[in-house]
């Protein structure tokens, strides 16, 4: 049986980066939780001062598209770490499939009470991927993780796949105009925003599982190989070791 990590095995560089990269995950979603993801630029709007400017290309140069990427590599490595403690201990893998069915569903409650940006279901899914994909040598890990990263279509095959199966994103939130939205969100009752959550989750389907989902695997394909080689171990080594001389 699993118990909770010794603070003399924990890995202090592993949970220093992940609350590097949730403070940027945070950063760059203030804004989109006070609206919604598709009527975003319509919330901007209204931001027109010389302040305004400066903090959106601050967010534009140093926080969107870099803090996502370097959170699902650490969920990689996380993994990592997990199997292979699995694996010394002789722990089934129920285990795992048991703390990502747990991850899955804290998500999806996260979506209906919380915020429907949630993208803690998606690692789940995402996860037991990583599990089957765990068995693979380094470098057809290698050869995943780059043409997930470089493949150029998926816009393409978004429109196909909803196509085909006849799923309409942008009708989930056509009846809300963005004064719908603010008002919702801002002065409307706990029951409409948990519809309005509901809806916009559909809304984004696409964007996160036909765009994010394969950027996100790829780090955690990155992540999984990092952790097999014990990367952050010899890092945070090499921290302890400049620590002194730095200070």
């Amino acid at each position: 049986m699993l118990s909770p990590v010794n603070q003399n095995h924990r890995i202090v560089l592993l949970d220093i980066l992940r609350g590097f990269a949730i403070f940027g995950i945070f950063v760059v979603n203030i804004e989109i939780m006070n609206c919604t993801f598709m009527n975003g630029d319509a919330f901007a709007e209204q931001f027109t001062s010389v302040l305004d400017s400066l903090a959106v290309r601050v967010k534009q140069l140093f926080f969107y598209s870099k803090f996502f990427p370097i959170f699902s590599l650490l969920f990689g490595v996380g993994v990592s770490i997990q199997l292979a403690s699995m694996k010394r201990k002789g722990i089934s893998h129920f285990f795992f499939y048991r703390r990502m069915f747990a991850l899955f569903v804290f998500g999806v409650l996260h979506i209906i009470f919380l915020w429907s940006g949630d993208v803690i279901h998606l690692y789940a899914i995402l996860g037991l991927l990583t599990l089957v994909v765990s068995r693979f040598k380094n470098n057809y890990l290698v050869i995943c993780a780059v043409l997930l990263l470089l493949f150029p279509f998926y816009n393409s095959v978004a429109t196909y796949l909803m196509k085909w199966v006849g799923y309409d994103m942008m009708s989930y939130l056509s009846t809300y105009t963005p004064d719908d939205i603010r008002v919702t969100i801002r002065s409307g009752s706990y029951y409409d925003n948990v519809i309005l959550r509901i809806q916009e989750y559909k809304n984004n389907v696409g964007v996160l599982y036909v765009f994010l989902a394969p950027k996100a695997f790829a780090m955690f394909l990155i992540g999984l190989l990092l952790g097999r080689e014990g990367v952050l171990h010899k890092l945070q080594d090499f921290a302890l070791r400049i620590k002194r001389p730095v200070l």
